[in-house]
């Protein structure tokens, strides 16, 4: 903290790490550990730590897996659709129902 730099960065640092730390404080009330013992306030800090980051994150996550979800699930959609398929041109092969579908091409 003997530079001006060092003390920028110090300020810029303190309203991101006590924004969390009044969170913590505020919603979750932790403002006395309840447990005794080292190992015991590890898990009561890593479990405050995994419910702020699920509070904060936890919802462009849930987001991403529903996209790659569908991506995956659209192809396999596509094969009873397909333009060549048999099916489609009426060649007397019944489509395939998509939850039936039991292997796909690779890249899938």
């Amino acid at each position: 903290m003997r530079t001006d730099e060092a003390k920028e960065q110090y300020k810029a640092r303190a309203g991101l790490v006590e924004n969390v730390n009044a969170q913590v404080k505020g919603r979750y009330g932790l403002t006395q550990v309840t447990v005794r013992g080292l190992d015991k306030v590890k898990c009561v800090a890593l479990l405050v730590a995994l419910a702020h980051n699920l509070a904060a994150h936890g919802q462009p996550l849930v987001d991403a897996l529903l996209a790659r979800q569908s991506a995956l699930a659209e192809p396999a959609h596509l094969l009873e659709l397909a333009p060549g398929n048999a099916a489609s041109l009426g060649g007397g092969i019944s489509p395939v129902p998509v939850d039936q579908v039991t292997a796909l091409p690779a890249g899938f």
